[in-house]
């Protein structure tokens, strides 16, 4: 198919890429206005802190004023403390180590050049002098990249359920998705994180396999396969993708051999040149990071989490089965006692594989991946991820608990009964309200954020905070 500009703006223009784009962004920009009306969003909170948002985030100041990747002036000035502890250790070359790939700085490096932009205009001066290397404006654009990031997941989730899954009702399911998970928390954090960037990186990949299956050409394999190695380069968690990869790739061989009756010898060698194309696309795009990382510190990669971090991955103990628990259930940041809603979604997609759907095999695909999330985060010592509203690691993996709660949604108003819909915006408002109350414990810091939490802050404190919200006595989080 040859691509044209005229093509490509006709293709934009579709209504209902259209329709999809404007809900998604007036929902975030509605929660933008509302939180910065209640103060949540003042632009001198904008400003990047911890340890994970300043290991992605100083690629940019030491890359575009000091010309090189030596760190330790960035360190010194976000994350003093952790530096004098030892946290970030020199390399024999005297270079501060940075686990974190340069994905993330890469995806936010446009509105890190147009806050550079404004500034040069501003000062009429380019290069901008040293001195204005640590101005709030450049934290600014992060974290306004970091939602513009979250909206476009949010938009590009709704896009994958209509054109790939066959979701009779992808936006709205998009749209609660954002507002009855940690997504929500994620597109307004304290300091931005990888999350939304993934996500989208993510759902950019499943859109590009769905075009392969339409087209069979294998351009789009290559495609997913660069976003997939550009994700990893986000957050090395992301690699954990292989395990959707498989049987995706296997299933969808096989399928097209029943239509084609091809024999299992060509089948074999398409699904080799198939897996190549998705490993030169995923080699490609984690050159950078490859290299530069090799240069720097003298391996390929390093583990964000430090090796007191994690124990054995994958290994059969009876104390990885009671942490794989705790990772669903434990007040302890649990990815489900904390949002019921992926405990639900987690059986639409067990039933969009048992009822033998046109999904069924997608649904499996999308099963190996968290049931492989799952096990490698029982393999951490730190499964909680530390500061972490809800589980944050599993945000990657959501397309397939979204696609869980569609196929709920669409199984349940199939018959169009008239009380149906009244009962579901109920159950929506429910779970969106557990979330925002959490939202708001979080960010106010009147729960542990990186810490276990009582039954009295699970459930009544909620109540005691629904109350004086609705008297209009606590005003929403700052």
């Amino acid at each position: 198919m040859q691509w044209t500009l005229a093509a490509f703006i006709q293709y934009l223009s579709t209504r209902t890429l259209l329709r999809y784009a404007t809900a998604i962004g007036l929902l975030v920009l509605a929660l933008a206005i509302a939180q910065a009306s209640f103060g949540a969003l003042r632009m001198d909170a904008f400003r990047v802190s911890g340890i994970d948002p300043v290991e992605y985030y100083v690629y940019l100041p030491s890359l575009f004023f000091d010309g090189d990747l030596s760190f330790e002036n960035e360190y010194l000035h976000f994350s003093r403390e952790f530096l004098v502890s030892g946290h970030w250790p020199k390399t024999a070359s005297a270079l501060r180590v940075n686990p974190r790939g340069p994905g993330m700085a890469i995806a936010q490096t446009p509105f890190y050049c147009a806050a550079y932009v404004i500034l040069a205009i501003k000062n009429r001066s380019l290069p901008l002098p040293q001195r204005c290397k640590y101005m709030p404006i450049f934290e600014h654009a992060w974290y306004v990249g970091n939602i513009f990031w979250t909206a476009l997941a949010a938009f590009l989730l709704a896009w994958w359920l209509k054109r790939d899954v066959g979701i009779r009702r992808p936006l709205l399911v998009a749209m609660f998705f954002l507002l009855s998970t940690p997504i929500l928390y994620y597109a307004f954090p304290l300091s931005p994180m990888s999350h939304g960037v993934s996500l989208a990186i993510i759902l950019l990949m499943l859109l590009c396999l769905g075009k392969w299956e339409r087209t069979l050409d294998g351009i789009w394999l290559f495609a997913a396969g660069f976003c997939l190695g550009f994700a990893v380069s986000v957050h090395l968690l992301n690699a954990v993708y292989v395990f959707f990869l498989a049987p995706y790739l296997y299933f969808t061989r096989r399928r097209q051999r029943e239509l084609a009756h091809s024999p299992s010898a060509t089948n074999t060698r398409r699904l080799i040149r198939y897996s190549g194309l998705i490993c030169l696309g995923a080699f490609i795009a984690t050159l950078p990071h490859i290299l530069g990382h090799k240069l720097l510190f003298g391996a390929i990669f390093l583990n964000p989490y430090r090796p007191d971090c994690a124990t054995a991955l994958f290994s059969i103990f009876p104390s990885n089965f009671l942490t794989a628990f705790k990772v669903a259930f434990s007040l302890k940041h649990g990815f489900i006692i904390w949002h019921p809603i992926l405990g639900i979604a987690l059986v639409g997609a067990l039933w969009a594989w048992l009822r033998g759907s046109t999904i069924r095999e997608l649904s499996i695909s999308g099963l190996s991946v968290i049931l492989a999330t799952w096990a490698l985060l029982s393999g951490f010592v730190n499964w909680w991820a530390g500061w972490s509203f809800g589980n944050r690691l599993f945000i990657t993996v959501y397309p397939f608990f979204a696609l869980g709660i569609g196929v709920l949604v669409d199984s349940f108003l199939r018959d169009k009964q008239p009380w149906k819909v009244p009962v579901l915006l109920l159950l929506a408002a429910g779970f969106i309200l557990w979330n925002m109350l959490f939202f708001i414990q979080y960010k106010l810091g009147i729960i542990p954020r990186g810490e276990e939490i009582t039954f009295y802050e699970y459930f009544w404190q909620k109540l005691i905070l629904l109350r004086h919200l609705a008297s209009g006595h606590l005003a929403l989080p700052v």
